[in-house]
């Protein structure tokens, strides 16, 4: 019962390590691989390229990084520990603030240019404008999320040193077990071996005897209903016959 218990807490720490530690790092690289594709559209709106086209991918990505975020604190609810779970409940409430603050300025700026001609001089201007002003909220938003990400490698770590821990707690009880059958085993196997040799030197010591001491009254006692108990039966009955 005690390793079979073991062996749930096995499975419950992988199943954490897996709904937890490795969705989170999932939607933490997609949250980073979608934030990096609309810094690339603002510059490729800044620098004249297909304006609804980007525009139309950069509100996408923005929505999707939304939905991430909503994944990755659904993955963060999963850590067993609640302690560890609120940390970084609370870091990726911070991130997810930071990093929408950044891309709701980017895509203001970016709806602004639709008012206006988008000259080659217009648009130098606004990219001028535009690291100026997102720079800050920028490094704001790289800066909690770097911070999210350390706590989420932390997590990791714990939940993969739990899970080996309960392995090899499990495997320290299958060793005992195992040192127990073969206890079990060893002793099973003497109680029938003496079970069958005991009878055996009984009969060898009174054939002996009788042989020894031409003695044709002696019986052999009898022993249970097995082979041994019939074959002196047998013997007791030829010396029946004999005297």
């Amino acid at each position: 019962v005690f390793g079979v218990s073991r062996l749930g807490g096995i499975e419950s720490r992988f199943a954490e390590y897996d709904q937890a530690g490795v969705k989170a790092q999932q939607y933490t690289l997609m949250i980073s691989r979608d934030m990096n594709y609309c810094s690339r559209l603002t510059r490729s709106i800044m620098l004249g390229d297909d304006y609804k086209k980007n525009m139309d991918k950069l509100q996408k990505r923005v929505n999707d990084i939304g939905q991430h975020f909503t994944g990755l604190k659904g993955a963060v609810s999963k850590v067993k520990d609640l302690q560890v779970s609120e940390v970084l409940m609370n870091a990726v409430a911070l991130s997810e603030k930071d990093t929408m603050a950044f891309l709701q300025d980017g895509v203001q700026r970016m709806t602004a240019l639709d008012k206006i001609e988008r000259t080659p001089d217009v648009l130098k201007n606004a990219w001028a404008g535009y690291r100026k002003a997102a720079t800050p909220i920028a490094q704001k938003a790289r800066a909690s999320f770097k911070d999210l990400i350390k706590l989420q490698d932390e997590m990791m770590s714990s939940i993969q040193s739990n899970a080996m821990t309960s392995f090899s707690d499990l495997r320290t009880v299958v060793y005992f077990v195992t040192a127990i059958i073969m206890v079990l085993a060893v002793s099973l196997t003497y109680m029938v071996l003496k079970s069958i040799s005991t009878p055996l030197r009984k009969l060898q010591e009174t054939i002996e005897e009788i042989e020894h001491n031409s003695d044709l009254t002696k019986r052999i006692p009898v022993v249970g209903r097995d082979e041994l108990g019939r074959a002196s039966a047998a013997i007791n009955r030829m010396l029946r016959s004999v005297t």
